[in-house]
């Protein structure tokens, strides 16, 4: 053989060898290549669990990985967050977390981390509304008729909550109360199921809830919904008015939820994960389970979007636990 054609067919094979090589090694770095850990700040079952499983059931689909939802429900959402936070920024391991989380800013002295410094928002999965309801058999007919009920006796008209002192129903219940400029007594009950026992009973005059929890007994004609807090209507309650539209100011109390991934994490993965979640929320599928349990799906948020309403949520439940003179824990 030639020494030309020699040379010639070993520059060949060198320039094969390290195509093969090179396209080994693009394969092995594409994301993701392995399962995604989904860790929650609620335990199974509940109103921030539900909608975290609709979207990682169809962000699994869609990365062509298994998406494991694994639940943290311990200390206001501290140890998920601390979970993830210290975990590889790689993009297996994401936070679903929201307003429970922004509170915990304020309720407790210390924290081992920086809730907007240590997490990088991805997406904004959905928005909730909190709804004032009374038992199908109040006289009750009206936001306004709860604010006369309120003015006309002081402190002896009461609200239930389905948590506990500092969580969400409870801290915007007293948002509500400073945006009525009335006095009327919280009641914490801790479960949905025991409040709902209350508003049925006549144990109490209303409750103040997060919608998906008292969404089956409205529909049901269980109880009524004088109103909802969020911004607008809510889809599943068109005729029922906002606080806004009933005369209350500054009521507007929506809660939601997003997933974050550890600070670090590469943009091209935060991008991917970006897509992935708007493009699951965009199926009919997902949007009708999010909204069958109260939730709005977020439609084509960016990393940014999430990031500046997350850091509204943490100014706005500031002044909550403020109102609401919770010690610190």
């Amino acid at each position: 053989m030639p020494p030309y054609r020699r040379r010639f067919l070993s520059f060949l094979s060198t320039v094969l060898v390290s195509a093969v090589i090179g396209a080994g090694t693009a394969s092995a770095g594409e994301f993701p290549e392995k399962p995604i850990t989904l860790v929650v700040q609620a335990a199974a079952g509940g109103a921030a669990d539900l909608p975290a499983r609709i979207v990682g059931q169809k962000l699994g689909v869609l990365l062509g990985v298994p998406v494991v939802v694994e639940n943290m429900p311990a200390a206001g959402g501290i140890v998920a967050t601390r979970r993830v936070i210290h975990a590889n920024p790689d993009g297996y391991t994401l936070l679903v977390y929201g307003t429970k989380a922004a509170i915990a800013e304020s309720l407790f002295k210390t924290r081992p981390y920086n809730l907007t410094k240590d997490l990088t928002p991805v997406a904004l999965i959905g928005f909730t509304d909190l709804a004032l309801v009374v038992d199908r058999k109040s006289p009750l007919k009206t936001v306004a008729d709860l604010v006369a009920a309120v003015k006309a006796k002081p402190g002896q008209v009461t609200v239930g909550v389905g948590d506990t002192v500092g969580g969400i129903q409870h801290l915007g219940a007293e948002l509500l109360k400073a945006s009525i400029q009335g006095n009327f007594l919280i009641v914490p009950y801790g479960s949905i199921s025991k409040l709902t026992v209350a508003v049925r009973s006549g144990e109490v005059d209303a409750a103040f809830e997060l919608l998906p929890g008292m969404l089956p007994q409205v529909k049901g004609g269980e109880v009524r919904a004088l109103a909802t807090a969020g911004s607008q209507r809510n889809s599943d309650l068109p005729n029922v008015p906002t606080l806004a539209e009933s005369g209350v100011p500054n009521a507007e109390m929506t809660t939601l939820s997003m997933i974050a991934t550890p600070a670090g994490t590469p943009p091209a993965v935060i991008a991917k994960l970006n897509n992935a979640v708007n493009q699951a929320l965009s199926q009919r599928d997902v949007q009708e389970a999010l909204r069958g349990r109260g939730a709005t799906p977020a439609a084509g948020t960016k990393p940014a979007d999430a990031q500046r309403l997350m850091e509204g949520q943490v100014t706005r439940w500031r002044d909550a636990v403020r109102l609401a003179k919770v010690p610190l824990q």
